[in-house]
């Protein structure tokens, strides 16, 4: 609660912290006996106003998290990790408060299935599977970008990671940039997004926190990324949800490097004026030679933010590659804007151009081959 360790540090603490809190929340929660109940001739216990009032601080405290994301709530940004902590530890002293010593001591034990629980994660640390990059052949390379919808949910609302890599299994691309990647989050299943992409379709990835450290962009890849560095936009002040890029360099092969931009702008679609300085901080992190520019950038082609990036010379791979038609990609049940883009330098080719039709996520994906 107090810092996000990372290392040797965060291997013991975690699975530390996780024993202590068991043992706190059973040690909270844990109703007097039958017999002592029995002995004392009190009636079984029903829900009471600390039962309700927990449930309800839960529900609040979840909210006021996840809604921060994307609400402006007059809450101090951090508060909900503390806040439950305190919560907690409140609780566990009054269990203390009025419990004997073996009454606590028995309420710890009761700990103990959720100690051995530890062992689940210790077994797949010894049977970790490293994926390592192949070495690549050089051009052609094929490109992806996909906004997999708040870490795997589809336009309908169900969470369906197997459905997501599907999609991208069947483009069958070198390297995919990812938006929306949740590494954690407990509305989906606690679930690391970007760990199982990557393990499930065999491509090592690199992260790039934007909201928080576990909420970003990701880029998955087959060939080695030979650098990797994430920035956060310039303007986050203006805006609920912190946005940032990645600025990533492929070893392709043959001794050829592509220059990859991933990134996620402000999605309110009328604020052209807060995605304006987004496409700005973009454009000098990249050079138009040898690169490509992909992501849901949330605006349509004719928005000044979208002209901005024509204008400095990268190429719509639509509008070189694409069929004909509107190219929308949101929403993927009744699909009426176009939003997600994979822009080039003019120095490349474009052929194979996708856009796969699925309910996988709110998103359409978008792939193409890109080449010399």
């Amino acid at each position: 609660v107090a810092a996000e360790w990372t290392g040797t540090l965060a291997a013991i603490a975690v699975p530390a912290g996780q024993a202590a809190s068991a043992a706190l929340l059973v040690s909270a929660a844990r109703p007097r006996s039958a017999a002592t109940r029995a002995r004392s001739g009190a009636t079984p216990s029903v829900p009471s106003a600390w039962t309700t009032g927990g449930m309800l601080a839960l529900l609040v405290l979840l909210f006021i998290h996840y809604a921060q994301y994307d609400i402006a709530i007059p809450v101090p940004p951090g508060i909900v990790r503390p806040l439950s902590a305190l919560l907690v530890a409140l609780a566990a002293l009054r269990a203390g408060m009025t419990g004997s010593p073996a009454q606590a001591l028995v309420a710890h034990a009761a700990a103990v299935p959720a100690l051995l629980l530890l062992a689940v994660p210790a077994v797949q640390l010894a049977t970790w599977n490293e994926i390592r990059p192949a070495a690549g052949a050089g051009f052609p390379v094929r490109v992806m970008t996909y906004n997999i919808h708040q870490g795997g949910f589809d336009a309908y609302g169900r969470h369906d990671l197997e459905a997501i890599a599907q999609v991208i299994e069947d483009e069958d691309p070198d390297v995919v940039a990812l938006q929306e990647v949740s590494r954690g989050w407990l509305i989906n299943g606690s679930v690391d997004t970007l760990v199982w992409l990557s393990q499930r379709l065999g491509m090592p990835y690199a992260f790039g926190p934007a909201a928080d450290s576990v909420w970003g962009n990701a880029v998955l890849s087959r060939v080695p990324i030979s650098g990797a560095r994430n920035q956060l936009m310039p303007n986050n002040g203006d805006i609920v949800m912190d946005r940032g890029f990645m600025t990533i360099e492929l070893d392709v092969g043959g001794g050829e490097v592509l220059a990859l931009l991933a990134t996620h702008f402000h999605h309110v679609e009328e604020d052209s004026v807060h995605r304006m300085p987004q496409a700005r901080a973009i454009l000098e992190a990249i050079q138009p030679r040898d690169a490509v520019l992909l992501g849901d950038l949330n605006a349509p082609p004719d928005h000044p933010e979208i002209v901005l990036i024509a204008d400095a010379g990268f190429v719509d791979a639509f509008v070189a590659a694409g069929p004909s038609g509107d190219g929308f990609t949101w929403p993927a049940d009744e699909l009426d804007r176009r939003i997600d883009y994979v822009w080039t330098s003019p120095d490349l080719t474009l052929t194979d151009f996708s856009m796969p039709m699925s309910t996988a996520s709110d998103h359409l994906a978008i792939a193409v081959t890109v080449d010399r």
